[in-house]
């Protein structure tokens, strides 16, 4: 189920983003 890898990938470049921010 890629869709689900690919949505938690989404998930941690995001909150990676927040942090970084």
């Amino acid at each position: 189920m890629h869709m689900i890898y690919l949505w938690r990938q989404k998930i941690l470049f995001s909150l990676a983003t927040v942090q970084n921010a």
